[in-house]
């Protein structure tokens, strides 16, 4: 039997798919969608991503203010992102006078290992 592959994007990035500092690996390149075709009016930029706790993947609509630190961070060639790791932070924040759960993504780099001395 052949597993058959799904054809769509993966399903968005939602707050209830997540909890406080998970860690996500970027998968794929990450893209802006124009304004024309944005929902909201503006430039966005999305990337696919699996969530490491779960091993789900999805795509994630980037805020401004995680886009850019990953752009500060990475660099601004979306090749440079695929593979890199970022912590996912919730907070509340009133939109357009709704209390909503917003993402943000702060670059992640792994912990440096204690380098232990040999005895000599």
């Amino acid at each position: 039997m052949l597993k058959l592959p799904k054809m769509g994007k993966p399903s968005y990035l939602k707050p209830h798919h997540i909890q406080q500092d998970d860690l996500v690996e970027i998968i794929g390149e990450p893209y802006v969608q124009s304004e024309e075709e944005s929902k909201f009016g503006r430039q966005r930029g999305y990337a696919v991503i699996r969530l490491l706790r779960t091993g789900d993947t999805y795509t994630w609509g980037l805020n401004t203010t995680t886009w850019d630190r990953l752009i500060n961070a990475f660099g601004d060639d979306s090749g440079l992102w695929i593979e890199k790791k970022v912590k996912l932070k919730m907070e509340s924040q009133t939109i357009r006078g709704e209390e909503k759960q917003i993402i943000f993504g702060i670059p992640y780099k792994e912990p440096q290992k204690q380098i232990t001395e040999t005895a000599s």
